[in-house]
């Protein structure tokens, strides 16, 4: 093989140029789409008293904008397992349907009782449909009661 004349060496040269450009370029748009995007995580806190009726115990879900997003919220749910019946939350606040700008957060208070008990997920679900959740079980007890959801529907 003849040795590469000093045009083929400029060429390649541009060439790898053009590729560790466009990889890094591809690399940052990927990390800003990430960055950018609606991103609400839920927490669920169980056992919680308040200071004037220790007596009664409630459940904290609350749902955090930590994307740059603003997302709007209609309602904080949970779903039931085996079931399609779920649970909507009243007692939230701010009220929904209500938007989350970066860092906000809003909260449901729900009384601990026995309808409690066998809760799959609680979710908080915004205007385009989309669930955010919180398992409450592992997945393998989910995908069961998916399954027998579905058997369950009527369609």
């Amino acid at each position: 093989m003849p040795p590469l004349t000093t045009n083929e060496k400029i060429g390649i040269g541009i060439a790898i140029y053009g590729a560790l450009l466009a990889t890094i370029n591809s690399i940052i748009q990927f990390v800003t789409h990430r960055k950018d995007r609606a991103d609400v995580i839920l927490r669920a806190r169980v056992n919680m008293v308040t200071s004037d009726n220790p007596d009664r115990t409630l459940v904290v879900i609350t749902a955090i904008n930590r994307g740059r997003r603003p997302v709007r919220i209609e309602g904080i749910a949970a779903r039931r397992f085996d079931t399609t019946m779920s649970f909507l939350f009243v007692d939230i606040r701010p009220q929904p349907p209500h938007e989350l700008t970066e860092g906000q957060s809003m909260s449901a208070y729900v009384p601990m009782d026995d309808d409690l008990a066998d809760i799959e997920t609680y979710f908080a679900y915004d205007s385009l449909n989309r669930e955010y959740c919180h398992h409450m079980v592992p997945w393998y007890r989910r995908v069961i009661s998916r399954y027998r959801r579905k058997k369950q529907s009527p369609h």
